[in-house]
């Protein structure tokens, strides 16, 4: 069976998981970071139906703004939680460490799974907001004065929409981003666990490194 250590291959193999493991913890912390950032502007593009509310004409569906600020607010606090657990990664030197113990698989698969986890639950929920979002009903404010629909911030000429779902939209990359960097930081962990090993079956026989 080949070795990763034999004529010199544990040097070029050990550079690059250092290499991978400083960009791949650093990438999980910005992405985290991303997430947070996106969770505070998901609910954007369904802002302006707190106006159309407020015009007290009946709008099936619009009250799914108000409906959607409890995940919001949850989204927000897990994306707080996972730079947290992306900053554990780096306290425990996942990113510099040589070789992992205790402390940097359990804060690595913690924070992955955490970041996987939440990515699913986010794009569940943000889709079936779009959903319902799309399903709004604009009928009854056909009858509404142009003057009064400007002032609520809704355009008289395109009441019926189609209304932007960029922030909807953008979930596909953000949520996309978290869940790849994890998958790679799950996979730099067992490259690292790999080399780890090889390189303490080999000291067992007496080899050098």
């Amino acid at each position: 069976m080949p070795s990763f250590f034999d004529g010199g291959m544990e040097i070029t193999m050990y550079k690059l998981q250092m290499k991978l493991q400083k960009i791949i913890t650093l990438f999980c912390l910005a992405a985290a970071a991303l997430t947070f950032i996106y969770s505070l502007g998901v609910s954007t593009d369904a802002y302006f139906l707190r106006s159309v509310k407020s015009l007290g004409k009946e709008v099936p569906g619009s009250e799914m703004y108000v409906e959607m600020q409890p995940f919001n607010k949850d989204f927000t606090t897990f994306s707080i939680v996972l730079i947290l657990l992306a900053v554990a990664c780096l306290v425990f030197n996942n990113h510099t460490r040589r070789k992992y113990y205790f402390a940097n698989y359990c804060t690595t698969i913690l924070s992955s799974v955490a970041n996987i986890g939440v990515a699913i639950w986010a794009f569940i929920n943000v889709f079936d907001y779009k959903a319902k979002f799309l399903a709004v009903d604009y009928s009854n404010l056909s009858s509404v004065p142009d003057k009064v629909l400007q002032n609520a911030g809704i355009d008289p000429e395109n009441v019926m929409g189609p209304y932007s779902t960029f922030w909807f939209d953008a979930s596909i990359v953000v949520l996309s981003i978290l869940i790849i960097v994890s998958l790679l930081n799950i996979a730099n962990m067992i490259f690292k666990t790999m080399l780890m090993k090889e390189e303490k079956r080999v000291l067992k026989n007496g080899g050098m490194l």
